[in-house]
C-alpha cells in the first residue's frame, strides 16, 4: 500500500471545497481502496436495508447538518431569547416607574409637603441645626437644658442633684447620696405620672433648680415650663436619704401671673435671709410676657417683683440668680441690640422686696446677637472669686472672674483637660466647685484645677448614663 503524507490534497470526482466552518483539523488519510461510506436509506417495506452509493457525475445533494443552540436550531432560540428579553425589560421598567411613583407618595405630606417619616425626629435636634446627626441621642432629650444642686440635709447626709430631659422630654434626674455613694437614677414625670395632674413639661424647657445648702435644711426644688408657658415646680423632702421617686408637686401662684414669654429661661437659688436666725428661702427668676424680668420668693410665692425692664434686656435672654451674702443677690443677664453684652445686677432686699444696688458690671461685651443657645452659670472658687461662667453661641466656654476684694474682671476661655474632647450643648454647676456639661449625649463632671482655678477644669467623670 502506497504511504501519502496527510498534508497532500487528494482530487476525486465528488470533491467540493473545503468547508472552512465546519473543520476543526486537517484532513484523514483515505487510501484508494477505502470504501465510500453509505447512507441509510429506508425502503418500501420498512426496514433498513443496506444500499450501496455509486459515484455520480453529478451535484452531490448532501447537507451541511443544521447547528442547534441549547438543543434547539438557532433561528428558534434566537426567537425565544428576543421574547424573554421583551419579557425582562418590561418587568424592570414597570419595578423603576413603581419605585419613582412610592418614593413620590413616600416623601409628600397630605398637604404636598415632602418628608420622609424615617427621618430623625425633628424634636431631638436643636432648633435651626439643619445638618443631620451623626446619630440619634438615646440618653438625652438634644435640645434639653441641665441644673444641679448640691447640700447637706438634716441627717448630715450630703446629696448631689443633676436635671435633664430624656429623648422622650420626660424629667429625669441623677442623685449622688454619701450613704451609698453613687449615683442613682429617677424619672420624675413616671413617678408623678398617676398624679391628678401629670408632669407636662415642654420639650427643651429650661431648668432651675435650688436646695439648702447648709445643715439645717432639707429640699430640693426644681422649676420647669409646660405647654402653656406657665411655671410649674416639684420639690423632693429630705433628698439626703428619702427614696429617689417620692417628688411632689409644689403648689405656685394659680393665677396667670406667673406666666413667661414664650422662650423665656429660668433661673433659681437659695437665698439665706438676714442674721442667720431662718433658713431663708428659694428665689426664682423669669421673663414676663411684657418682656420684664420678675422674681418670686418662697417667702411670699403670690408676689412678683419688679428686677428688669424689658428696655434694658434681651428678649429670651439667659439668666442667672447668684447669692452673693444674706439678703442680698446677683442676676446675669444680657442687655438687648446688636452684639449683646452680658452685665451683672445686685439687688438687696429691703422692706420685704428687692432694690437694686449699686452695682452695675459689664461681664462680657460684643458677644453675639442674643440667642437661646447662651447660657450662664456660676461657682464661687474661692473666698473672695466668683467665677460666672457662659457657654456662647459658638460652643465656647469662657470664665468671668469677679474679684469681690479688688472689684476687678477678668475673662478666659475655658480649658476641659482629660476625659473626651467637648462641644457642650447645656451647662450648669452646684455650689460644690462641680461643673457639669451634656456631650455627645453624656452628662460629664469637671471641677477647677487648683493650680489654674479660672483657666482649667478637670475631668472628674461621667455622670450619665
Amino acid at each position: 500500500m502506497e504511504q501519502h503524507s496527510t498534508l497532500e490534497v487528494h482530487e476525486v470526482e465528488d470533491s467540493h471545497p473545503f468547508d472552512y466552518h465546519g473543520a476543526k483539523k486537517e484532513a484523514p488519510f483515505r487510501p484508494d481502496s477505502y470504501p465510500e461510506r453509505i447512507p441509510l436509506e429506508i425502503d418500501r417495506s420498512g426496514v433498513y436495508s443496506p444500499e450501496v452509493a455509486q459515484p455520480v457525475a453529478q451535484e452531490s445533494t448532501t447537507q451541511e447538518p443544521t447547528r442547534r443552540i441549547c438543543g434547539l436550531p438557532n433561528r428558534i432560540f434566537y426567537l425565544v431569547l428576543a421574547a424573554a428579553l421583551l419579557v425582562v425589560i418590561g418587568a424592570i421598567a414597570g419595578g423603576v416607574a413603581g419605585g419613582l411613583s412610592s418614593k413620590k407618595n413616600h416623601n409628600t405630606g397630605l398637604d404636598g409637603s415632602h418628608e420622609d417619616p424615617h427621618e430623625p425626629d425633628p424634636d431631638n435636634n436643636l432648633p435651626g441645626d439643619s445638618t443631620p446627626p451623626t446619630h440619634p441621642n438615646v440618653n438625652i432629650l438634644k435640645e434639653s437644658r441641665l441644673a444641679s444642686s448640691n447640700g447637706t440635709d438634716y441627717n448630715g447626709n450630703t446629696y448631689r442633684m443633676v436635671f435633664f430631659q430624656d429623648t422622650h422630654g420626660a424629667v429625669i434626674v441623677r442623685r449622688w447620696d454619701s450613704q451609698s455613694n453613687s449615683w442613682a437614677t429617677s424619672n420624675i414625670t413616671d413617678a408623678l405620672g398617676s398624679s391628678s395632674t401629670p408632669l407636662n413639661p415642654m420639650k427643651g424647657t429650661p431648668l432651675a433648680t435650688s436646695s439648702i445648702p447648709y445643715d439645717y435644711g432639707s429640699e430640693v426644688d426644681l422649676w420647669f415650663i409646660v405647654p402653656d408657658s406657665s411655671i410649674s415646680a416639684v420639690q423632693l423632702l429630705s433628698p439626703g436619704d428619702a427614696h429617689i421617686d417620692q417628688w411632689q408637686y409644689e403648689l405656685l401662684d394659680g393665677n396667670d401671673s406667673q406666666k413667661t414669654q414664650p422662650g423665656s429661661q429660668l433661673t433659681a437659688t437659695w437665698q439665706s435671709c438676714w442674721g442667720g436666725n431662718c433658713t431663708g428661702y428659694w428665689l426664682t427668676a423669669f421673663q414676663h410676657p411684657s418682656g420684664n424680668i420678675f422674681v418670686v420668693n418662697g417667702s411670699d410665692p403670690d408676689t412678683m417683683t419688679l428686677m428688669v425692664e424689658s428696655r434694658a434686656v434681651a428678649t429670651n435672654s439667659s439668666l442667672s440668680l447668684i447669692p452673693a451674702y444674706p439678703g442680698t443677690f446677683y442676676l446675669i443677664s444680657e442687655s438687648p441690640g446688636s452684639t449683646g453684652d452680658i452685665y451683672l445686677n445686685d439687688y438687696v432686699e429691703s422692706d420685704g422686696g428687692w432694690d437694686i444696688g449699686s452695682s452695675n458690671a459689664l461681664l462680657i461685651e460684643n458677644v453675639q446677637p442674643p440667642s437661646q443657645t447662651m447660657q450662664f452659670t456660676y461657682l464661687y472658687a474661692n473666698s473672695s472669686g466668683l467665677m460666672v461662667i457662659a457657654l456662647l453661641p459658638n460652643g465656647t466656654v469662657v470664665a468671668v472672674h469677679v474679684d469681690i476684694v479688688s472689684s476687678s474682671l477678668s475673662v478666659s476661655a475655658i480649658d476641659f483637660r482629660g476625659g473626651p474632647s467637648v462641644n457642650f450643648t447645656a451647662i450648669s454647676a452646684d455650689q460644690d466647685t462641680m461643673f457639669y456639661g451634656i456631650n455627645n449625649d453624656e452628662i460629664l463632671r469637671y471641677t477647677p484645677d487648683e493650680t489654674d482655678i479660672y483657666g482649667t477644669f478637670v475631668y472628674v467623670d461621667k455622670v450619665y448614663p
